[in-house]
């Protein structure tokens, strides 16, 4: 890497060493930025809250990348809009430091049925882990901790569901995205889980038999709860190309089909919903709003895309308009910029 100042040219790093017991010296060293270049497709509209736990920085590597991410508050857990978010994260261990969480884990639980994507990664048995009471459905920590993981980051993977959606969108995942992996494959793999939850991959240190609770995931209501104790944050940390392709898959969960199946309708019966809920000040906003809407159902029907797509954007701009009059509230405007996102998405 090479600066230039006052027509100086600087390709050295200086690293101070200072202790109390020697004299100051320096280090210098050729100065380098390391970098890998690969494929990351993503949802251009997926919405991601994010509850950190403070043993990991995967939300600042997300955001890095161009993900929509929100770090979600102790306020925000007990009386926030969770319903905003396409999909909910749980940093690594994040029942063992945030008390807020778990005050609130029956919300999270909500969330999750009624159409949301709730992602826990990975928790030790004495992380104030209830195995009945935290997950929809039991789903039980090995124990003892030590015997329940696969420490050989090169440790085979099969992936025994490849064609589902986990593994095809917005990525397709392949066994190159398990290579180059660093210090381990997974932690903590669950023992015992209920017959709801489906499993995706196997995998085992050498010698040793394999664990399928890598992935677990189960419908929920009308979502969707995935636990998984694989290190991806050790491979975000160190910007392996397969940790982010596949974590983003797994945040992406659902996220296609949002898309394919919004339409103009759909937009209006939301429009209804929360007028009756009182999210509008103004009836004359709902007469304008479901008025817009069904002239572009007009255009879906004879599927002329532009015209959908520059309809919505007008739309989007009315209720950004009714938000900074305050007739609407701001629940109802980013349920429904949401909404206009995945049609315009849609059209394109």
């Amino acid at each position: 890497m090479i600066a230039e100042s006052d027509g100086e040219t600087y390709d050295t790093t200086v690293q101070e060493i200072e202790y109390d017991h020697i004299n100051d010296s320096y280090y210098q060293y050729p100065s380098t930025v390391n970098t890998v270049a690969f494929e990351l497709l993503k949802p251009d509209n997926l919405k991601v809250g994010y509850i950190e736990s403070g043993f990991d920085e995967v939300a600042d590597y997300l955001l890095d990348v161009g993900i929509d991410v929100t770090k979600l508050s102790e306020a925000d857990l007990q009386s926030g809009d969770l319903s905003q978010y396409d999909t909910i994260v749980t940093g690594i261990r994040a029942n063992l430091s945030r008390p807020d969480l778990i005050e609130n884990n029956q919300r999270l639980l909500e969330y999750a049925e009624n159409g949301g994507h709730v992602v826990v990664q990975y928790h030790k048995p004495g992380d104030n882990w209830n195995a009945n009471e935290t997950p929809p459905y039991s789903l039980e920590l090995g124990s003892p901790s030590i015997e329940w993981r696969v420490t050989d980051e090169n440790a085979p993977v099969t992936m025994t569901q490849p064609d589902h959606k986990l593994f095809n969108f917005p990525n397709k995942i392949s066994d190159n995205d398990w290579d180059g992996w660093v210090q381990e494959r997974g932690l903590y793999f669950p023992m015992n889980w209920d017959d709801r939850y489906e499993t995706f991959v196997s995998m085992a240190d050498p010698g040793e038999d394999p664990f399928d609770g890598g992935i677990l995931m189960t419908n929920y209501g009308e979502g969707t709860y995935l636990y998984s104790s694989l290190v991806f944050y050790r491979q975000i940390d160190n910007q392996v190309p397969g940790g982010y392709r596949i974590f983003t898959n797994l945040l992406s969960y659902g996220a296609d089909e949002n898309i394919e199946e919004i339409s103009a309708s759909k937009i209006k019966a939301t429009v209804e919903r929360l007028a009756d809920d009182g999210e509008f000040n103004n009836e004359d906003d709902v007469h304008l709003l479901t008025t817009h809407l069904t002239s572009v159902g007009h255009y879906e029907n004879k599927e002329q895309g532009m015209k959908v797509v520059k309809h919505m954007s007008s739309f989007k701009q009315l209720i950004n308009q009714m938000l900074e009059n305050e007739s609407v509230s701001e629940k109802a405007y980013s349920d429904l910029d949401r909404e206009a996102n995945h049609l315009i998405e849609k059209w394109q």
